[in-house]
């Protein structure tokens, strides 16, 4: 269905994008559209809802939770739930975790893990230590560090130039391999990363 939208849409060419597809509900691994489809919900909505969606007893403890306390600035304060859980992440990892800093998703953890790399380096008197190590081809968020950290991974040509934080990329055995990733330009809104290379060694078609 074509639905026109102000919203800008994450890695998207709008001027090749197709119709959008309208979600009233979701349960469990599937979504419903609007004109009443059922689909799959394979990445669980870009890995978000890893116990699926409209799950009872998350959404009843998301309820009885902001009925009560929906945020409070942690500089300076903390709530019960928020130190219950870290006690909880600290038993499990076990030693040397010792505390636990949280971040609202996968791009700004990343974000907060170099800088806090990059001010222990600092505070121990080691300044010059300044390399992060990540490997080549990874995507690590889309956050400044964060992409310097995925620079490799073919999403951020753009802005390489800009990326400050000293980063080594090292090969993977992918890499080592022979195999590489194409995403074909010109549907960069639609199609899934594809191998161009075979298990025989030989070249997919289009590559």
């Amino acid at each position: 269905m074509s639905i026109q939208s102000a919203v800008w849409r994450p890695y998207t060419q709008h001027k090749t994008m197709t119709d959008l597809v309208g979600i009233v509900s979701g349960r469990g691994p599937y979504l419903y559209t609007e004109d009443g489809r059922e689909i799959l919900d394979l990445v669980s909505s870009w890995w978000v809802n890893i116990h699926g969606h409209a799950h009872p007893k998350i959404a009843e403890a998301i309820a009885r939770q902001a009925s009560e306390l929906e945020h409070v600035i942690f500089a300076g304060f903390t709530h019960q739930p928020a130190e219950d859980l870290a006690n909880g992440l600290i038993e499990k990892m076990g030693p040397p975790l010792k505390h636990v800093f949280y971040s609202d998703n996968g791009s700004t953890a990343v974000e907060v893990a170099i800088k806090i790399a990059l001010q222990f380096a600092i505070n121990t008197g080691q300044p010059k230590r300044k390399t992060i190590v990540a490997f080549e081809g990874g995507f690590h968020g889309d956050t400044w560090a964060a992409m310097a950290a995925g620079a490799t991974s073919g999403f951020f040509d753009t802005y390489r130039k800009f990326l400050a934080p000293e980063i080594i990329h090292l090969p993977t055995l992918l890499r080592s391999n022979k195999i590489r990733m194409w995403y074909p330009k010109k549907q960069r809104h639609c199609r899934l990363w594809t191998s161009c290379w075979n298990n025989g060694g030989t070249r997919s078609p289009g590559c």
